[in-house]
């Protein structure tokens, strides 16, 4: 048998696994973080989120081109050649991994780009689009390798409690997300000059009052 290129991973090798693992805790950084975009955050607190999201785009940047060297199925048949698991990614994720990177990718144009007269406008449009990042959840899919096994763990912590307890833990953190963004964006609607948000002086408030304010609204 044919010994496979060393700069080629195995989807199953410890680095990949590694990495994966790592992909795991940037998708929770990233539906945390990237709601707070639309609240009012002081210029530490945005200075903060900045390196977090930075962060995360260098790291997904860096997928990117993992994912090129990342040995893959073609015809129910594991492949190490480069030009298979570039058509295969290109077919599949690709895509997907290069729009995730527009929000930052957007912010650096009208940064370097736009003047003084329009930069809160573009800021407030940068801020919306920092939200399409949640969709990084998605790809819990694309990590599915660590996820089998995350789902055998699972199996034995189920062993001493009840069969119900993972599955209503789970379902409480989608809902925690849920309300989660949409809080920041019933903020960001409200945040016009006769929206509520003004009218409450949330505008100026802590970042702390302005999230807890917006789930009462969102969520009542």
């Amino acid at each position: 048998a044919a010994v496979p290129p060393c700069y080629v991973m195995h989807p199953n090798a410890r680095m990949r696994m590694t990495w994966d693992s790592l992909a795991i805790v940037a998708i929770c950084l990233e539906i945390s973080v990237s709601p707070l975009f639309l609240y009012r955050l002081t210029q530490v607190e945005e200075k903060v989120a900045d390196i977090i999201s930075w962060t995360l785009t260098s790291f997904w940047a860096l997928d990117i081109v993992a994912s090129f060297f990342t040995a893959s199925y073609a015809n129910d048949t594991l492949s190490f050649s480069l030009a298979d698991i570039a058509k295969g990614y290109l077919k599949s994720w690709f895509l997907f991994d290069i729009t995730m990177l527009v929000p930052d990718l957007v912010g650096v144009v009208l940064e370097l780009g736009d003047g003084p007269v329009g930069i809160f406008r573009l800021l407030k449009v940068r801020r919306i689009l920092r939200l399409l990042r949640f969709v990084q959840i998605l790809k819990v899919m694309k990590v599915s390798r660590f996820l089998g096994g995350f789902r055998a763990a699972q199996s034995q912590i189920q062993v001493g409690m009840c069969p119900l307890a993972v599955p209503l833990l789970c379902a409480t953190l989608v809902l925690m997300l849920a309300a989660h963004v949409l809080g920041s964006i019933w903020f960001a609607v409200g945040d016009t000059e006769k929206g509520w948000v003004r009218a409450e002086n949330l505008h100026t408030a802590v970042l702390g009052r302005q999230v807890s304010r917006s789930l009462e609204w969102a969520l009542s």
